[in-house]
């Protein structure tokens, strides 16, 4: 899935390109959306009580990007056990070169701060994750 959004002329540096934290902010915007896309939307999860912390990150960066670039982001489900998902991504400018790679590892977690069993407490979310990996990983 492909979230795309434009750089922002605040998220320069004193060098005149793309912060590297900004690109974390870049990988929570696609995950949002593609939860959103696949009728899932982050909102639900907090009204159940429910948040997704990222338990891991994993950043390469390959090539500076700078305002006004206009940023892709490919977001793909590459593991998903139940408790634990894990997203890659691939961020790619307007000329198409790859400018950021990485994956985050993700669980849900409730009051307890513990992780949950999705299959028993979300059958719904589970059927979206079992569905969105295998499209993911089918390609």
């Amino acid at each position: 899935m492909i979230y795309t959004r434009p750089v922002q002329l605040y998220e320069m540096d004193g060098m005149g390109i793309v912060h590297h934290a900004q690109y974390l902010h870049y990988l929570e915007e696609a995950r949002l959306f593609a939860m959103k896309e696949k009728g899932y939307g982050y909102e639900r999860l907090l009204e159940m009580g429910l948040a997704s912390p990222v338990m891991n990150v994993s950043a390469e960066y390959r090539k500076t990007s700078a305002y006004p670039d206009i940023l892709k982001v490919d977001i793909r489900l590459t593991e998903y056990n139940g408790v634990t998902f894990r997203f890659a991504y691939v961020i790619t400018n307007g000329a198409g070169d790859t400018v950021f790679t990485g994956e985050t590892r993700h669980c849900l977690i409730g009051a307890s701060g513990l992780p949950e069993r999705i299959p028993r407490r979300l059958p719904e979310v589970d059927s979206i994750m079992r569905t969105w990996l295998a499209e993911d990983t089918s390609d």
